[in-house]
C-alpha cells in the first residue's frame, strides 16, 4: 500500500506534528476553506519550502514540514491535476478562483453577513458539483483500464 494515501499525515512510527488537514481546519486565517488552503499550497510551490509569516502564507510552516509529500507532484499544476481541483482555478489555470473576495490572509475568512454567506455557499456548492462531475468523468475514462487490471488479478 502506498505510503501517501491522503494529504500529508504521520506515517507508522513517525511524528512530524499536525497534518495539513488539522492545521487548515484550526487556522483562523483559513477556517477549513478549500480555496484558501489551495492558495497556501500554490504559494508553497512558488516560494519553496521556506517558512514565511502568517500574513504571507498561514500554512507555510506546515507545508514546509511536509515538503516531501508536495514534491511527489513536482509542481502546483501536478498537485491540482492529481486531486482533480481544476474547478478551484481561475480562467488562467494558475491562480485561485476564491469563493469570497480575497485580499491576502488578513481578515477572518468566513462570511460576515447573510449576503456573503449566500455567495459563499453558492460558490461552494458549484465547486462540489463541478468536482463531482470531474471525478465521474475521470473514473469513466479510466474504468476500462481498471477492469482489465482487475481481470488480470483475479
Amino acid at each position: 500500500m502506498p505510503r501517501w494515501k491522503t494529504w500529508s499525515r504521520n506515517g507508522p512510527g513517525e511524528f512530524r506534528g499536525s497534518s495539513v488537514s488539522q492545521d487548515r481546519a484550526t487556522s483562523g486565517y483559513i477556517a477549513d476553506r478549500i480555496d484558501l488552503t489551495l492558495e497556501c499550497i500554490r504559494l508553497h510551490y512558488l516560494q519553496g519550502s521556506r517558512p514565511g509569516g502568517a500574513s504571507d502564507n498561514p500554512l507555510s510552516s506546515t507545508l514546509a514540514r511536509w515538503a516531501d509529500f508536495f514534491e511527489l507532484f513536482e509542481d502546483f499544476a501536478g498537485f491540482v491535476d492529481f486531486f482533480l481541483l481544476d474547478d478551484l482555478l481561475a480562467a488562467d489555470g494558475a491562480t485561485i478562483d476564491f469563493f469570497l473576495p480575497f485580499d491576502g490572509f488578513t481578515w477572518w475568512p468566513l462570511p460576515r453577513d447573510a449576503q456573503e454567506y449566500a455567495a459563499y455557499m453558492g460558490r461552494t456548492v458549484s465547486f462540489v458539483e463541478a468536482r463531482s462531475d470531474r471525478m465521474e468523468a475521470w473514473v469513466a475514462g479510466h474504468r476500462k483500464g481498471a477492469e482489465h487490471t482487475f481481470a488480470l488479478m483475479g
